[in-house]
Parts: C-alpha cells; structure tokens; sequence
C-alpha cells in the first residue's frame, strides 16, 4: 500500500506548472522550432497566438510530449495546408477558422476560444454539438460533408486545463487517432426500398379499451416516392477524458458515436443509434495506487431539455457474453459486441415511459485491469429539427476491503445537440 504522504508529494509534483503570460506580439511570419528526434514525431502542430511568451511556453509542453515539428504564428491563414494540427490560444474571426476546419485539419482550442469562436462554426456546419460539464480544452474535426450539406465530425474534450502536460498530451495523442478520419465516401448497391408515387401506404389508428384512462401515442411513418438504400452511418464522435485530473483513483474514457440512418425516404423522421463505448483504467493499473475499477453508471436523460425524442430500443438488458447490440430499421443494420468477462452484472435502468436509457456494470471485485463497456440506444426525432439531450456518465473506484474500503466517483455529464439546417 503506498503512504498518503506519498501520495500527497506526488499529485503536488505532477500538477506543478507555471503560467507566464506576457503580451509582446508575434511578428507575422512563421517561425520554425527544430529539436530532436522525440515520439509523436509523425504530426506537425501550429500555435497559433498574438502572445510571444504563451507561444514559447505551448512549444516547450510539446516539445516534451513528444511532438517534433512545431510551428509559432499570429496569422491562421498561413498554416492552412501546412500542419496537421493547430492550437488556436485566442480568439479569432471565425472565417479564417471555418476554412481551416473545412479541410479536416484538426483544431484545439480552450474553452473560451471554443465557445466564442468553434461553436458558431459547428452551428452553421456540423451534425452535432457537444459541451462538456466543467470541461475547458477541447479538439475539433470535420470528417466528411454529409448529404444534407452539414459534416460528420469529431469532437473531444479532457478535463482540466489546456497548460497542463498531461492535458496537452491527451489531446495531441486524440488527434494522431483521427488524423486520418478524412473525407472518404461511403458506397452502398442493395436497393432496399421502393415507394411508388401512387402507393398505398396505410395509416395506423389504435386506441386503449382498458384501461379506459390510458392513452396511446401512434407515430406513422411517411415515405417520399423514390428508390432508396438504407444504410447507417457515422455522423460524430462525442468523446472526452479526465485524463490524470482523477489521479490515484483512475481514468474515466468516453468515445461516443452517434449514427444515423441514411437515404430512407422518410422526409418527417429520422433514426439515430448511439454506440455508448465507456473505458474505466483503474488507478493501480496507471499509477500503483492501489486503486481499482468497480462500476459504470450511464444514463441518458432523452427529453431533459427537449420534448421530441422518442426511445425506441436499448440494449443490453441482462448480461451475457459476449454482449451483443443490435438494431434493425428500414432493413438497415447497425450492430456491435463488448465482452462481459469482468462484468459481474449489469442493471438496466432504461424506462420507455422516461425516454431514458440507463445502465449500471458491476466490475469483477478484484480486477485491476482496464474495462470497456458499449451499451446502446435507438431513438428517433420527428419530425426533424434540432434539439438537445443530457448524458451521464460515472464511474466509480474501490480501494482496501470492507469495512475498510475507500471509494471514488467521477462523473462527465455532457450536454450534447442534434442540429438540423
């Protein structure tokens, strides 16, 4: 068992960095900072900012990341087809900032330059929006132009602020991931559906017998006469990490996917399938603190903040294993597995009645090992238009035994969008 003592000097090591602000401005060439050979080597970063010592110290954070090929500059628009990357530290003109993002480069930014600046960019552009709750660095890419004119994209958020190494890392380690998520087509040939001009789709009627004070929503379905081929498909990543911020307990992962149903011919409604992939890394396993995974609590308020949502499907409702997701629409399928072996039981908490989809995993007692877990849910918006949802997800830490035991609980709660044009 480690000593609090030790413990306490080293969150006090890790966690010391100095801020050193000054506002002598870049001149507007860009400068080149050559070093070593060093990991991450394979991804070129700009900084992008009107303060000579912020730039200094950003390049200095990455140099001892790992990351090789640095550039400093004041003017986006020079770095627009030359880095992979760029950390925007001040707010900007969203032009400059919305052509750099439409050409899948990869954008990181603090919070208040996301919020100021990304955010009505994604407005205009994107298939979803994403705030995370306390959450103050975020990473942005557009992955491809969707059919109804928005882009797929990918959105990441770590806890804890932009200066600190860990942070910086994490979010340079996110973009190397999705680097090469670009604009790439997706091809599909089965024709599925076929809606004549005249035919006859019929309506549903119901009505409840007993009880007499019950009543029944029916939603119908209308179709545009056309030839179509269903398909699911990716439209954003809701991700975030509390990376070390949780430290000796553990780290809280998320990487979220939302996907939509495509090419279905119902102008009025649309279906959404959100694969829920939660990763928990205990603290022994990170730090040697002693410190293990025990649960999952992920819950999906649906209508918290809007009243248009419909759950439709959950899964899963028991454990088995492997677990198996799977959903069904329009002939389309969407479908993934997640192992159970470190799971000794799995709660469903979902409650249609709610529109809320809920979870709790009970993690194996004694294992010190990473967990992933990939619950899922089915909804649908009719008819189309924007609006938000709040998601909610914990994970909880053990350490000792009972009636000695210590417990953790970090929870990310994400305020997320489904925008429409």
């Amino acid at each position: 068992m480690i000593k609090k003592s030790f413990i306490l000097i080293t969150l006090l090591l890790t966690t010391l960095i100095a801020a050193i602000v000054l506002s002598n401005p870049l001149p507007q060439s860009i400068r080149i900072h050559e070093h070593s050979q060093l990991p991450m080597n394979s991804i070129q970063v700009a900084v992008i900012t009107s303060n000579n010592a912020l730039a200094t110290e950003f390049v200095k954070l990455l140099k001892d990341i790992g990351v090789k090929n640095i550039v400093t500059c004041s003017d986006m628009s020079k770095i627009m087809n030359t880095v992979d990357v760029a950390i925007l530290l001040d707010a900007r003109d969203t032009k400059s900032v919305e052509a750099y993002l439409l050409k899948g480069k990869i954008l990181i930014a603090p919070l208040k330059v996301y919020e100021e600046t990304i955010i009505p960019i994604l407005k205009k552009k994107a298939a979803i929006l994403v705030r995370y709750a306390n959450t103050e660095a975020y990473a942005v890419k557009l992955i491809e132009k969707l059919p109804n004119g928005r882009y797929a994209v990918a959105i990441h958020g770590v806890l804890g602020k932009m200066k600190s190494r860990n942070v910086l890392a994490e979010l340079i380690k996110w973009s190397l991931k999705v680097k090469k998520l670009n604009h790439t087509p997706e091809f599909h040939s089965n024709i599925i559906i076929n809606i004549k001009e005249n035919q006859n789709i019929p309506t549903i009627l119901a009505k409840v017998i007993t009880p007499s004070n019950t009543g029944i929503k029916v939603t119908n379905i209308k179709y545009r006469p056309g030839t179509y081929s269903p398909y699911w498909k990716t439209v954003g990543y809701a991700s975030w990490s509390s990376n070390d911020d949780w430290k000796p307990y553990g780290r809280l992962d998320i990487e979220h996917a939302c996907n939509l149903l495509m090419e279905d011919g119902t102008p009025d409604m649309d279906w959404w399938a959100i694969k829920c992939v939660t990763e928990g890394v205990p603290g022994d396993l990170l730090w040697g603190s002693g410190w293990r995974l025990e649960d999952f609590w992920n819950y999906y308020y649906l209508k918290y903040y809007d009243d248009i949502y419909e759950l439709r499907d959950y899964d899963p409702t028991a454990r088995t294993n492997p677990i198996t997701i799977t959903y069904l629409e329009q002939g389309a399928t969407i479908s993934w597995t997640y192992p159970a072996d470190h799971i000794d039981e799995i709660r469903c908490y979902s409650d249609l009645s709610e529109d809320k989809a809920a979870w709790w995993h009970n993690i194996h007692g004694v294992t010190f090992t990473t967990i992933k877990i990939a619950p899922g849910f089915l909804f649908t918006v009719s008819p189309e238009q924007t609006g938000k949802q709040r998601w909610e997800i914990t994970a909880q830490w053990m350490k000792g035994a009972w009636p000695f035991e210590e417990k953790f609980k970090g929870t990310c709660v994400i305020e997320i969008t489904f925008l429409y044009p």
